[in-house]
């Protein structure tokens, strides 16, 4: 601990240094400026926060679209991305996972994960279908919410699971939590993976 030591190669060092040079000149680049945004929805989940101390209380603020991947200008982010999107926004264009989106934009980068905002000039091709959510639905689901100190992967790739944004002091960053919006408080006791491949197999 106290004579730390590289588990890679110098040369993979060097590599990834040098790719994470090149991130950081790309993102210096983009963050704060406009941009063009062509990217296919993974999903649409409610953007909720956290308030209260005692007893959490969670109010919805607006909607965060998940990306696999985005072309940004000409270049491809081939990584996970978001959207901020406005009430307004989601309820004329009813987003949702296969949808596809050409807009303007203006990304930020917020604690590991490159977010877009101010969506607008919105060009979509949208599938046919409702989107999984809705305003109603999310607020009787966040009065029955269960807070999850984990991050496993088949929450956040669920779409009862959602990252928020719990309360900071003041002093130091807000953190952030996951919540399963189906009130689940033991995800390896969860079975919805499993309703979800029944589903698909009698779609098929």
């Amino acid at each position: 601990m106290q004579a730390p030591q590289l588990r890679i190669s110098e040369d993979e060092y060097a590599r990834f240094r040098t790719n994470l040079e090149d991130l950081d000149f790309w993102l210096n680049g983009i963050v704060g400026n406009e941009i063009e945004l062509e990217a296919t929805f993974a999903a649409v989940k409610p953007n909720l926060r956290a308030s209260g101390t005692r007893n959490q209380f969670y109010h919805f603020v607006n909607w965060l679209a998940i990306f696999e991947s985005a072309h940004v200008n000409y270049d491809l982010f081939d990584d996970a991305c978001f959207a901020r999107m406005s009430e307004k926004t989601q309820s004329r264009y009813r987003f949702k996972e296969g949808d596809r989106i050409l807009c303007r934009a203006t990304p930020i980068f917020d604690r590991g994960r490159l977010i877009f905002t101010r969506l607008h000039g919105i060009e979509a091709t949208t599938n046919h279908g409702n989107p999984e959510w809705d305003r109603a639905r999310v607020e009787v689901a966040a009065a029955t919410a269960s807070r999850i100190d984990m991050q496993t992967e088949k929450c956040l790739a669920c779409r009862y699971g959602c990252l928020i944004d719990m309360n900071g002091n003041g002093r130091s960053p807000q953190n952030r939590s996951l919540l399963c919006l189906a009130g689940q408080k033991l995800p390896e006791e969860c079975a919805y993976p499993l309703m979800k491949f029944v589903e698909s197999g009698n779609r098929s």
